[in-house]
Parts: structure tokens; sequence; C-alpha cells
């Protein structure tokens, strides 16, 4: 589940206990942080890496991640992983650079490459969110290709509209074309996951679907007005059902790990 700092303050017992508890109660068992305000001082990396050994050790936390835009970040990253050698194991950097967005490709492949390298001295992993990586880059494939080579799994985009989130069909917030293309082979705008993880030989190369919601605004007025949808349970199922029915490649060399939610207002009126 990926948090924010309007929702979960990292150093506030009850505001991280009502987040943990919350995560624990829908079966969740990874945390994305929205926290690189707590990584730029000593004392804001110790509230982390307690905060971090809370989730781990009393709530069954596999995997907590914290974004990192700029190279500049990586000294404070090697700040926590020596003083606090323990979260090695199981906190690690997950980028949302979004070079589609920016159309900086040559500063996200130095990202990659100097985050992934500082990793490796820690025995660390590195993660990436992507929407459309490739996209307005001379190559698509080969910007996935650096993704896939650099990083030990990715977070990828689906987003929930409103008429997906109303729809009374069973696995809403399906896996379209965007999706199946994104994983599998990649399109003439954007590349393709699989191919990428083929050429590297990386089986089981992870991913996670990131799932979020279009206008907000919208969803809250369905809440309030009681149509409400569960975000968890069967959707899961649902997603694993249909990456399933992909083809014998993509099933080779990706492994669907599992579904990240946004903990956000109203996700939270969605799934009290």
């Amino acid at each position: 589940m990926y948090t924010t700092p309007t929702n979960l303050t990292i150093g506030s017992t009850s505001s991280e206990n009502t987040f943990l508890q919350y995560l624990r109660s829908k079966g969740g068992n990874m945390i994305n942080c929205y926290a690189r305000n707590s990584m730029t001082t000593a004392a804001e990396r110790t509230k982390f890496a307690a905060f971090c050994r809370k989730a781990y050790s009393t709530y069954g936390v596999k995997l907590i991640t914290c974004d990192i835009r700029e190279i500049s970040e990586i000294a404070t990253w090697d700040a926590l992983y020596t003083s606090y050698p323990d979260l090695r194991a199981y906190v690690a950097p997950l980028t949302e650079k979004e070079p589609w967005v920016t159309y900086d490709y040559t500063g996200c492949f130095n990202l990659l490459r100097q985050t992934k390298a500082m990793c490796n001295r820690y025995g660390a992993k590195f993660y990436f969110y992507t929407g459309w990586m490739g996209k307005y880059y001379s190559n698509p494939q080969a910007a996935v290709d650096s993704m896939v080579y650099y990083c030990d799994g990715i977070f990828l985009s689906n987003y929930v509209t409103v008429s997906d989130y109303l729809s009374t069909a069973p696995g809403y917030g399906k896996w379209d074309n965007r999706m199946k293309y994104r994983m599998d082979q990649g399109s003439s705008t954007y590349g393709g996951i699989t191919k990428a993880a083929k050429k590297f030989n990386k089986l089981d190369y992870p991913i996670i679907e990131l799932q979020s919601l279009q206008n907000f605004n919208v969803i809250q007025s369905i809440c309030v007005s009681g149509s409400n949808r569960s975000f968890y349970g069967t959707m899961y199922n649902d997603a694993k059902a249909l990456y399933n029915q992909s083809n014998s490649d993509v099933l080779k060399y990706t492994e669907l790990k599992g579904k990240s939610l946004f903990y956000l207002k109203y996700v939270l009126q969605a799934q009290p």
C-alpha cells in the first residue's frame, strides 16, 4: 500500500499504528512510502528506521520502499544502510523519475545506474514505478531494457476509471491492452517488460500492479452516496487469473507478485 505524509506521519506512534493496523486488517504486507523527507537528516532517518523495524517485526511487513528521485539523494541511502544495516534486507529505494513526463531520459538512466550500484554495495533491492516507460524516447524498448536491467522489480501503474469503479462486472479495473502490452512486448510508442526480461534471462521478474483511482472528487461522491466497491480480496485473484492467461513468455519471464493501492481518503471510504 502506498502512503503519503498527508495520511501517515512517521515518528507519530498513533499515526503509524493506525496505518499499520489498517494494513494488517486488509491482509497487506508491503508499504511504499512517499517519505523522502524522512531521509534528509540523521534524526529523520532514525524515525524512519524505527517505523520500518516496527512494521517488519510486529506487523509482518515484508517489503518497505521509499521514493528516490535525484542522484543527490543516493547519499541519504548510504547513510541509512550504514547506520541501520538490518534494513538492507527489507527496505529499498523505489524511483518515480517518470521520464515519459519530464522527457529527461538521460537523468533517469544515470539515476538507475548509480542507485543500483549503491544497492549492490549493501546487498539491497531497487524498484521502479512505471507508467509508460519508453514513451517519447527514440528507442522505447531500450528504455524499458534499462529499467528491467537495473531494477529488481517493477510497480506497473493501472488506473481505475470512474466507469471501472461503477461497473458491476467482476474484475473491474481490468487488464486491458495497455496493461497487456506493457507487461509483454510493448508497442510502437512504449516498451515491453517481458521482452526485456527475456533479453537478460531474468526468470519470474517481479511485477506488482499499482492500482489508483481516477478523478478523486467523483470517487468521493460515489463513496458518500453509498455506491461503494471493495478494492481488496477478490481484486488480486481477478488480476492473477487474467495474468495466468498470458502467453508462455510472460509467465516464464515475469511473476505477478501482488497489488498495491493508495492509503488515501477515498480508498478508505470505499473500504473502511
